[in-house]
């Protein structure tokens, strides 16, 4: 935990998904009212709690869902390992791996119509391909 800077507070919160309960601190800047910054637009899609308590309920198991890769000139469909509490596109906004693991993937090039490939998983540097939902 970085220690709390002086133009900074640390508040305790309460953070709730549809199947979990979520308590801890957050670092906020010192002059603002906590519950109107955090419905501020200029706030990213994930916090950073500090000492979490977390209670959840019913079962939360990973699903896949269908996903569209560019690399370059190729393209890729693919399945990729999403997490039951959101949904593919917030999953795809906080990644913060540098590879990402595809399966089933299907990669094919429009300028070589004959190139057909499937691989059971492939791993692609999340910073050099653009995804589609």
């Amino acid at each position: 935990m970085r220690p709390v800077a002086s133009d900074e507070k640390s508040v305790m919160v309460m953070v709730y998904t549809q199947n979990t309960l979520v308590r801890g601190q957050l670092i906020a800047p010192e002059g603002v009212h906590v519950s109107l910054w955090l419905r501020n637009q200029d706030i990213s899609n994930y916090m950073h709690l500090i000492n979490p308590e977390m209670l959840m309920f019913g079962s939360s198991a990973p699903s896949m869902a269908t996903i569209t890769a560019l690399a370059g000139t190729f393209l890729i469909k693919a399945k990729i390992w999403v997490s039951s509490q959101t949904d593919l596109g917030a999953s795809l906004d906080v990644i913060r791996t540098p590879w990402l693991s595809l399966y089933e993937a299907h990669i094919s090039n429009p300028y070589m119509t004959q190139f057909n490939l499937l691989v059971p998983m492939l791993l692609v540097s999340s910073n050099a391909v653009s995804f589609g939902v």
